[in-house]
């Protein structure tokens, strides 16, 4: 299970339209933003959560994960959920993770990004399509 440039693309050609959707989403939680980023968590990760869930996309990221580990060349010992561990939001989009006996996969879709400084820090829309948002790591799980 060492292939993230096939998990990447299956997810992308396969799974296109959902991916979309996630951007789309992004695009909705920043157009309700006062300027172009915004200093309070909570005003990224709840409308963000409420936008996926009223569009049927927050359900349908469970069968990403799935997708994943089988592009990846495994399988998985159960069916993954809509919720942690499977299926996380952050306050930079989506965190999809999966573990197999041998492996770890983690599929990171951020449409969001922060900007630190030393007092504060702000939200900022980011990634504007599902390739620029798309990331994937597998690693080896520790014995």
């Amino acid at each position: 299970m060492d292939h993230p440039h096939r998990v990447r693309s299956v997810l992308l050609h396969r799974h296109h339209e959902l991916l979309v959707g996630l951007v789309d989403c992004a695009d909705q939680v920043a157009a309700g933003w006062p300027g172009d980023s915004v200093s309070c968590r909570e005003a990224v990760v709840g409308p963000y959560r409420d936008c996926l869930t009223a569009r049927g996309l927050l359900e349908r990221l469970p069968r990403l994960v799935r997708v994943g580990v089988e592009a990846a060349g495994a399988t998985l010992a159960a069916e993954p959920v809509a919720g942690p561990p499977y299926v996380v939001l952050t306050s930079e989009g989506v965190m999809l993770r999966a573990s197999t006996e041998s492996h770890r996969l983690v599929v990171s879709y951020g449409v969001f990004g922060i900007e630190r400084t030393d007092t504060t820090h702000r939200y900022r829309r980011t990634a504007d399509s599902p390739a620029a948002a798309l990331e994937i790591s597998i690693s080896c799980r520790a014995s």
